[in-house]
């Protein structure tokens, strides 16, 4: 690669960096619980940087993706949501995970036949 092209490239990715400060600027502004849409930040982002939302919408997916403390989800309802203290705490505790191969069995009543026939084949239902 030659020296034009290394420096170029660290240009463009400089470009990049500011791009990623102000929208990073936006983004801490939105208070726990709250919502904003990602294409309306990426159009008034793209405004300040003469291009259109839809533009710059895919370079600022890459900042939106495992973004600390911010929900992303599509659609009509989605958006940007910062999370709120609860929901951090609760995101990063430790998953429980199941040791049984399957669940269902272990919380059997043998008592109750209806949950008795869960555990049995078609043929042994019928037959019962």
């Amino acid at each position: 690669m030659s020296d034009q092209s290394k420096q170029h490239i660290e240009d463009a990715l400089n470009r990049i960096r500011v791009i990623f400060s102000k929208t990073e600027e936006k983004l801490e502004k939105v208070k726990p619980g709250e919502k904003i849409k990602a294409t309306g930040l990426a159009g008034e982002i793209a405004k300040e940087f003469g291009v259109t939302g839809a533009t710059i919408y895919p370079i600022l997916k890459y900042l939106f993706d495992d973004y600390p403390e911010i929900e992303i989800k599509k659609g009509a309802k989605g958006g940007l949501r910062r999370l709120s203290k609860e929901e951090i705490s609760k995101k990063n505790q430790p998953q429980i995970a199941i040791q049984n191969d399957n669940p269902v069995k272990s919380v059997l009543d043998p008592n109750d036949p209806e949950q008795i026939a869960l555990d049995k084949q078609p043929q042994e239902i019928i037959n019962s």
